[in-house]
């Protein structure tokens, strides 16, 4: 009897040691489990799927392709469309501007690099100052001054007949070289060039202008 109860005291104790040991055997694969499922997760996270990458690039450059087409054939057809499409009214007005302001700027750059031509300038002022000294123009306050090539009158009003009175420089101009004036009508303030004869006056091409 004794003999009996020892050896199911014996069986339990083993019984109860394998299944802790089969239990603490199904913690640990569970525990390695949980962290293998983590640490593939957290990879996920840190880097995108390499499909994904990819499928961005691809409609990046897709998109960058069919932007850059079109951009080309664009630029045809503008030049195109510009040359047979009539100018609005104001389309015209903002390139006669365009072209005036740059004309203005090449006429002063251009007499600004000349040097005066002693032989020539100091007759040459003296006929403009003649020349301009008629009544018709004493609305005018006037500066001539003049380099190799062509002679500046700079000028300015107060009395609005002032406004009108500049347009009789070409009239009495006192040799018939190439002219051109700007004025501004909000300062009163406007200059007038004249070409020395056998030079001509620079001109801007249109076609240079980004109009």
């Amino acid at each position: 009897m004794r003999a009996w109860i020892f050896r199911a005291l014996v069986c339990g104790i083993i019984s109860v040691i394998l299944c802790g040991v089969v239990w603490a055997r199904r913690q640990n694969l569970q525990v390695t489990e949980l962290r293998n499922e983590l640490s593939a997760l957290q990879r996920s996270q840190r880097q995108p799927p390499e499909v994904v990458r990819e499928l961005r690039t691809i409609v990046q450059q897709t998109q960058t392709a069919a932007l850059a087409v079109p951009a080309a054939a664009s630029s045809d057809a503008g030049q195109r469309k510009a040359a047979t499409t009539p100018l609005t009214p104001e389309e015209a007005q903002y390139r006669a501007e365009r072209l005036a302001d740059a004309q203005e700027r090449l006429l002063a750059d251009s007499y600004a690099r000349e040097s005066a031509d002693p032989q020539w300038s100091a007759a040459a002022e003296i006929q403009l100052r003649t020349a301009f000294s008629d009544p018709s123009f004493g609305a005018l306050s006037m500066q001539s001054e003049c380099r190799t090539t062509c002679c500046r009158v700079s000028f300015r009003y107060s009395d609005p007949a002032g406004a009108e009175q500049w347009r009789g420089f070409n009239l009495r101009a006192p040799w018939g070289g190439a002219t051109a004036a700007s004025v501004n009508n909000e300062t009163r303030t406007g200059v007038f060039y004249l070409a020395r004869d056998g030079y001509d006056l620079p001109s801007v091409d249109p076609a240079t202008l980004q109009l």
